[in-house]
């Protein structure tokens, strides 16, 4: 079992706490008003739907500890009859932590010289590296029967039971769609360097593979298109309920 220690302070004070926010907002929608979500840094991405007229977006942002989540925003904007809803982080804003790993264990440290000041005291020292601490996650709330388009960086999509057209693209991460396939008019899956899983039964009317590519269309059903792809991660399909 590792034991990760966050800060060389932390580690001599029993029960320290970690520090989060959350950023909660909404938009409302007019009938038909196609909806654009991009998001870059977010972990994961969950995309449900509800009753209300609205797109509600609610992020979890811990960044360095809870020190740095104003480096994280929402932004909105309107054109042509769509509402676009993205996220910035802002690298400058949030300072490397250094890190130090023996034995399985994990030491944090807050600045390159406090990572020198530990490698003199300990010669020898195991492997180090420096990373931004960033673990944000996303909860987005559809209105019913909404189209959009949906677009993440790195972070894993996770749809569940959207009954709106749907295109996904996940770049570096991957997609996890919970979908009823009775209610799916066609569906479109794209993939280059992961796999693809399915627990539907599906019968493709479409199919290339080669190398580095795969393509899948079928349709099991009748109602929503979904356009699914990711570059780097897996695409899951899983039996939704709805």
């Amino acid at each position: 079992m590792k034991l990760i220690i966050t800060g060389l302070l932390l580690a001599i004070i029993p029960g320290a706490t970690f520090s989060q926010s959350t950023v909660s907002r909404t938009y409302p929608v007019a009938a038909g008003q196609k909806i654009e979500l991009k998001f870059d840094y977010p972990k994961i991405i969950h995309v449900s739907t509800w009753d209300k007229k609205e797109v509600e977006v609610t992020a979890s942002v811990n960044i360095n500890d809870g020190e740095n989540d104003g480096a994280f925003t929402l932004s909105e904007s309107r054109k042509d009859g769509k509402i676009s809803i993205s996220n910035k982080v802002d690298l400058s804003q949030i300072p490397d932590a250094y890190y130090v790993v023996e034995n399985g264990i994990k030491i944090r440290m807050n600045s390159k010289a406090e990572l020198d000041a530990y490698r003199n005291k300990h010669p020898g020292v195991g492997a180090t590296y420096q990373q931004k601490d960033m673990a944000i996650t996303i909860e987005v709330k559809l209105p019913a029967n909404t189209n959009a388009d949906i677009v993440s960086t790195y972070g894993i999509v996770e749809l569940e039971n959207l009954n709106g057209n749907i295109r996904v693209e996940a770049i570096y991460g991957g997609i996890d769609a919970s979908l009823n396939e009775k209610k799916i008019g066609e569906i479109k899956l794209t993939n280059r360097f992961g796999k693809i899983y399915s627990d539907l039964q599906l019968k493709p009317t479409q199919q290339t593979e080669k190398n580095f590519y795969t393509s899948i269309t079928a349709s099991p059903g009748t109602g929503s298109t979904y356009d699914i792809s990711s570059s780097y991660g897996n695409i899951y399909l899983r039996k939704g309920m709805k």
